[in-house]
């Protein structure tokens, strides 16, 4: 994307292929505009293009010209962050296992809370967060 858009300029978005390389995809949005990008044929057969090496960058190309706005990425008022047990949805800690960041609306956030052991921190560990393995 930063081919075509400045290094500073903020953006966001999914890129997607289907089966046999048929279609290209990418969704995208900055501050001010929304645009999905799609490359594809007319009898199915396939393109030869993922949704990165093909989609993204007529996407990339129109932003340059369209978009006037960066994507803010600050929290809105009234929203705040809070570390949730993805097991059970009580707060929790960093560093406990099944910890993930969620948003919430101010005073909408669990009440109840978990203890936990803080998750050992290696390389077979990072490992095993990458594919959602707790064994």
């Amino acid at each position: 994307v930063y081919r075509y858009l400045p290094g500073n300029f903020d953006v966001a978005g999914k890129t997607g292929t289907t089966n046999n390389g048929r279609d290209s995809w990418f969704a995208g949005f900055s501050g001010d505009l929304l645009a999905v990008s799609w490359i594809g044929r007319d009898d199915n057969g396939g393109t030869g293009l993922t949704g990165g090496s093909g989609a993204l960058k007529v996407w990339a190309h129109f932003m340059a010209g369209a978009s006037e706005r960066s994507l803010d990425y600050r929290m809105p008022d009234g929203i705040q962050t809070h570390w949730v047990d993805d097991r059970n949805g009580y707060l929790t800690g960093k560093g406990c296992p099944h910890s993930r960041m969620l948003p919430f609306i101010t005073g909408s956030e669990p009440r109840q809370r978990t203890n936990c052991s803080p998750r050992k921190s290696g390389i077979a560990d990072w490992f095993q967060s990458l594919f959602g393995r707790d064994d």
